[in-house]
C-alpha cells in the first residue's frame, strides 16, 4: 500500500487559496469530504434541494443535525467541515495553555474545523450563524477532545456565533425518521413525475380539502381515499402530503409517532399552536 504523502505548509496554503473550508451557498467547499476518509464508518453524502449541493457528513449524529437544520423554516445553508483560521486557533490554544495539533510527522499546524456552521435568517431577514460540533457522548470523557472543543468555543465567541455540542442523545429517533420521510417528498433535480400537478396543483387542492373538512382519518387512509376520489395513481397523494409537509403548509408533531399514522387534522397549523399552548 502506498504511503500517504506528508502534508507540507505549501499544501495547506494551496487548499486555502482554492477555497476549501470556506464559501457560501452552492459554492461552499468543505475542508474535508467523505472521500478524504474513504474507510471512515457511518459517513453520508446527501444532496439538498435547499442548498443545491451534496453534503459530506461523517457520522449519524452529523446526519441527524443536518436533517433537523435543513427542515427549519429559517434555514439558509449548512456548511460542514468549516475551517477555522489557524492564526486564530493558534492564538486561542496559546491563551488556553493547550497544545495545538499538528499534521502527523510534521510541525505544520493542523487546520481545525467546526463540524458544521448553520446559516439561518431571523424574522427581520438578517442572516446569522450557529456552529455545531457532533460528538459521541463517550468522546466527551476524553481530556484532549475537551481541550480542542474549548478552542472551538473560543473561536465561535470571537466570531459572535453560538456554539453547541450535539451527541447521539440530542436527537429523537422518531423525529429523524419523520424528517427522512418528509424530505423524500421534495422535488428532485430533473425529476419527471408520471402524475401531473404533484408539486403545485394537487398540494393546493389537498390543502383546501384538509382545511375545509378537518378530517380525523389517519394520513395513510386519507391519502388512499384522496387518490380514489381524484382519480390519481395509488400512492400519489402520500407524495402530495409530503410536499405540503416539506413546504411547512402542514405542521406535524414530529416526535408523536410515524406521520402516516397521525390524524390529518393534527397536522393543521392551528393544532400545532394548541399543542404548544397546552405544553
Amino acid at each position: 500500500m502506498p504511503r500517504r504523502k506528508k502534508v507540507e505548509e505549501a499544501d495547506i496554503r494551496k487548499r486555502i487559496r482554492a477555497g476549501f473550508g470556506s464559501g457560501e451557498g452552492p459554492s461552499y467547499k468543505p475542508w474535508e469530504t467523505v472521500h478524504t476518509f474513504s474507510s471512515r464508518g457511518n459517513s453520508h453524502r446527501i444532496f439538498s434541494v435547499k442548498t443545491g449541493r451534496v453534503h459530506s457528513l461523517f457520522s449519524n449524529i452529523e446526519r441527524a443535525l443536518f436533517l433537523k437544520a435543513e427542515y427549519g423554516n429559517n434555514f439558509v445553508d449548512f456548511q460542514e467541515q468549516r475551517a477555522m483560521e489557524r492564526e486564530h486557533t493558534l492564538a486561542f490554544a496559546k491563551a488556553l495553555g493547550i497544545k495545538h495539533s499538528v499534521f502527523v510527522g510534521t510541525k505544520v499546524p493542523f487546520v481545525m474545523t467546526l463540524d458544521s456552521v448553520v446559516v439561518r435568517r431571523d424574522d427581520q431577514g438578517n442572516l446569522y450563524r450557529e456552529a455545531y460540533d457532533a460528538k459521541d457522548s463517550t468522546a466527551l470523557l476524553e481530556e484532549r477532545v475537551l481541550e480542542k472543543l474549548s478552542i472551538h468555543r473560543m473561536y465561535c465567541e470571537h466570531r459572535g456565533w453560538k456554539h453547541t455540542i450535539v451527541t447521539e442523545a440530542t436527537f429523537d429517533r422518531q423525529v429523524i425518521r419523520n424528517l427522512e420521510w418528509i424530505r423524500a417528498g421534495a422535488r428532485k433535480p430533473l425529476e419527471v413525475m408520471s402524475q401531473h400537478g404533484v408539486f403545485d396543483e394537487l398540494p393546493a387542492r389537498m390543502l383546501i380539502d384538509i382545511h375545509a373538512k378537518r378530517p380525523h382519518a389517519l394520513v395513510k387512509d386519507y391519502c388512499a381515499s384522496f387518490d380514489v376520489t381524484h382519480g390519481l395513481l395509488p400512492g400519489t397523494s402520500l407524495r402530495v402530503m409530503q410536499v405540503l409537509l416539506w413546504n411547512h403548509e402542514l405542521t406535524p408533531d414530529l416526535s408523536a409517532g410515524p406521520i402516516h399514522l397521525a390524524s390529518v387534522a393534527s397536522l393543521l397549523p392551528e393544532a400545532a399552536h394548541y399543542r404548544l399552548e397546552a405544553a
